[in-house]
């Protein structure tokens, strides 16, 4: 389970990677031919890559616990 969130973590940031790289296309086609809806692309974009790379985050912080205290391992048996 430790490697599924590892991979999610790196989906995650490449997914906010290329929001990134979509806003740095945007101001630089907004420079030749002004748009009145470039605000509008600039802010989903940035919420996106906002919210990917926290999920990002999220899930390496999970992959990096120990394995008895992730979210998703079964409780060890009672022991009394």
């Amino acid at each position: 389970m430790q490697a599924d969130y590892d991979r999610r973590s790196k989906l995650a940031f490449g997914f906010a990677v290329i929001c990134v790289f979509f806003i740095i296309e945007t101001v630089n086609a907004d420079a030749r031919m002004p748009n009145k809806a470039s605000p509008y692309i600039w802010a989903l974009l940035g919420l996106g890559a906002a919210a990917c790379a926290a999920y990002g985050f999220y899930c390496r912080r999970v992959s990096r616990r120990p394995l008895a205290e992730s979210p998703d391992s079964p409780t060890p048996p009672s022991t009394q």
